[in-house]
């Protein structure tokens, strides 16, 4: 298994707009994401007045548009380890509920606290491992975990090169990880991880959105996605996204 401590994968670091569209959602230049529409669906029955949400892996930001439309107060804490994500979020959304740290899924053991709802989205796909962030995403859970990423009945570990350059092992120095994780290699690491319940959701999107967006990005951006024939397509790899709902229990 690859060294994470390399740190070879963290695209975002060498450079932050490889997710460009990150910042212009939170300033509302581009529409949110569909699955940051499918999220709100997801929590608005679950949720509480007075409940606490973690959003891991937050980029700038984005997904508090839509999550603060459940509640325009809610107790939202957004954290990422690409810090000039956190620095724009935190500038962008000043005066607002919100809340955004630094925070790195490999750190177990960070002092962000504990939150009713914690969720990760479209962000284990691109980690070299899953295992230490689902336990320092649970760790982090009192009640719900939310977790969308690529889910099939298979596994699939996958890099995505922005360029073509290799190191003298003839490792690619330029990429990002697009993996695919089985259901029952996600489900059964979460339930030995405590005592949690884990139901698989599929993935609800307007294919007219995304389209567009790849026809706008496309030359732009390296990896946008399009959708042919109701399947989501990047590159030459077919995105199968799900998400988890756990609930602990």
């Amino acid at each position: 298994m690859e060294n994470v401590k390399e740190n070879n994968w963290r695209i975002w670091n060498k450079d932050d707009k490889v997710e460009l569209r990150t910042y212009q959602r939170a300033t509302g230049e581009l529409p949110e994401m569909e699955s940051a529409k499918q999220l709100a669906r997801i929590i608005k029955p679950l949720y509480q007045k007075g409940n606490t949400v973690l959003d891991f892996g937050c980029a700038a930001g984005h997904y508090y548009n839509l999550v603060r439309k459940i509640d325009e107060t809610i107790d939202y804490t957004g954290a990422d380890a690409t810090k000039k994500y956190i620095e724009f979020a935190t500038n962008h959304f000043k005066g607002t509920s919100a809340k955004f740290k630094d925070g790195d899924l490999f750190n177990e053991n960070s002092d962000l606290g504990q939150f009713d709802f914690v969720y990760c989205c479209n962000v284990l796909l691109h980690l070299p491992d899953f295992r230490t962030p689902i336990r320092t995403l649970l760790g982090r859970t009192k009640k719900y975990c939310i977790i969308r990423s690529l889910i099939s009945d298979t596994t699939l570990l996958a890099k995505y090169l922005y360029t073509d350059d290799f190191d003298a092992q003839g490792n690619p120095t330029n990429f990002v990880c697009q993996n695919t994780y089985s259901e029952a290699l996600l489900e059964s690491y979460v339930k030995s991880q405590g005592n949690f319940k884990v139901k698989f959701i599929d993935d609800e999107f307007d294919s007219t959105q995304i389209n567009k967006e790849h026809k706008d990005f496309d030359a732009k951006i390296k990896g946008v996605t399009v959708v042919k024939d109701n399947k989501q397509i990047v590159g030459s790899l077919i995105f199968n996204w799900k998400w988890m709902l756990i609930e602990r229990i």
